[in-house]
């Protein structure tokens, strides 16, 4: 049987000794219930679900136009999903998505299809933007016309107070 590399490296690690006795504290019978903090659980309330869109007006050019197309919001959002109408999909590619510092599209570009409103893989694990934060699209157009594209982004928002 074949083995690739991390295999080989897990295979040869031995039992891990963190090492020392551990001190579990106190039982819980014998913990002051007065010197305890109560915690109560809250919902939290001041998140809301939305969209995020993102629409310049500018039409990439055909064959090879490239666009970089930007998403903002004004409080902390985590995205949760990345939504482009199917019937601008065929011939449009995102070349890199980008946050703050962050690149999350390595290696060629992938076919917008993937986050069309149809697709069953549109949902995304981003990194939460900070306040004032943007997404960044870029955008390669591979088709023989001029497409605008439009762009929506799902996810969660932190209200102000």
């Amino acid at each position: 049987m074949r083995r690739n590399v991390l295999d080989s490296l897990l295979g040869s690690v031995g039992d891990v000794d963190i090492g020392g006795q551990v001190d579990i504290g106190r039982p819980t019978e014998q913990v002051d219930a007065l010197a305890a903090e109560a915690y109560t659980e809250r919902p939290f309330t001041r998140e809301d679900e939305v969209d995020l869109g993102g629409y310049d007006g500018v039409a990439i050019a055909a064959n090879g136009g490239t666009h970089d197309l930007s998403v903002q919001s004004d409080n902390p959002f985590k995205p949760l999903a990345v939504v482009i109408p199917s019937w601008q999909c065929p011939g449009l590619q995102l070349a890199n998505i980008k946050i703050s510092s962050v690149n999350l599209i390595e290696g060629n570009p992938i076919p917008c299809d993937i986050f069309s409103e149809v697709s069953t893989k549109n949902h995304v694990s981003f990194p939460t933007i900070q306040t004032s934060g943007r997404i960044i699209f870029s955008f390669i157009n591979t088709s023989a016309a001029p497409i605008t594209p439009n762009i929506a982004v799902k996810g969660k928002r932190i209200r102000g107070a």
